[in-house]
């Protein structure tokens, strides 16, 4: 039971750089100056990663609660929040996604607004909370 432990923690802890990193370069697509088409076909095909790659995440944080059988501490807590509030702000985004028109400038930028915003505080969530769990954990 240990190795699987210790197996799923060091995944969780890649797949939550990797989020980060991926977060990271969404957050530069829209911050380059890229015309509108271009560059919601990026974001739409690296969205798809990124959320897979989350849901990875969640996964392993999932077997190394089982294995620690559903023990529920502040850390844990606090990654269910976060893996929750990160999903429903991507549910937000994808809604505001599809009602931006591709001729009308201030949808556009409400959308470039909110997920500049979204994507940072995932980025920031993230690394946040994984510095908490490195202190307590450790």
């Amino acid at each position: 039971m240990e190795e699987i432990f210790d197996l799923s923690i060091k995944l969780h802890i890649f797949f939550a750089i990797s989020t980060v990193l991926i977060a990271a370069y969404i957050l530069y697509l829209f911050y380059a100056d890229i015309k509108y088409v271009p560059l919601t076909r990026k974001v739409e095909f690296i969205t798809i990663w990124y959320y897979v790659v989350l849901a990875a995440l969640a996964f392993t944080g999932l077997i190394a609660l089982t294995v620690q059988k559903f023990i529920f501490s502040f850390i844990v807590i606090l990654m269910i929040g976060a893996s929750v509030l990160i999903f429903i702000t991507g549910i937000k985004e994808y809604k505001l996604f599809k009602k931006t028109r591709v001729k009308d400038i201030k949808s556009q930028e409400r959308y470039r607004v909110f997920a500049k915003k979204k994507y940072l505080w995932d980025i920031g969530l993230i690394i946040v909370i994984g510095v908490i769990s490195a202190i307590f954990i450790s």
